[in-house]
């Protein structure tokens, strides 16, 4: 079975994110994401739920 058209996840031709793996550890301390917040996170969507946070917290 062929691949989704447009599906281009784990490729090369993804974006790198400009947020690095520490700044993102950042975020989530200045939200107050915890551990036991992320393991109620839906698995397909986290950054849905960061990005409402971040919002939440910024305006």
């Amino acid at each position: 079975m062929p691949d989704p058209a447009g599906y281009t996840y784990g490729t090369d031709e993804v974006a790198r994110s400009p947020v690095s793996l520490a700044e993102l550890d950042e975020l989530r301390g200045t939200v107050g994401l915890t551990e036991e917040d992320e393991h109620y996170l839906p698995e397909e969507q986290p950054e849905v739920v960061l990005r409402e946070l971040l919002e939440f917290f910024v305006g």
